[in-house]
């Protein structure tokens, strides 16, 4: 249980700026950017050609339910 709870620690502690994660240092994520559309200011993230269908699912769970899949697997 030590090594989850751990593991779990770094995983909540891990911060990328946004020049790490348009360097291409965040695997799976080629840009992120904000842009003006209607007078709405919006975020985009540009996700990599190259994405790992395991990276891309969970993205897409963090995305429509707000859940950080990468801490509650090792839970």
């Amino acid at each position: 249980m030590m090594f989850q709870n751990q593991l779990v620690k770094s995983l909540e502690d891990m911060n990328f700026t946004r020049d790490d994660l348009s360097s291409g240092c965040v695997s799976g994520i080629a840009t992120i950017r904000d842009e003006v559309l209607d007078e709405t200011m919006m975020t985009v993230v540009e996700l990599s050609a190259d994405i790992r269908a395991k990276i891309f699912a969970t993205f897409l769970q963090f995305l429509y339910t707000g859940k950080d899949a990468a801490t509650s697997v090792v839970q």
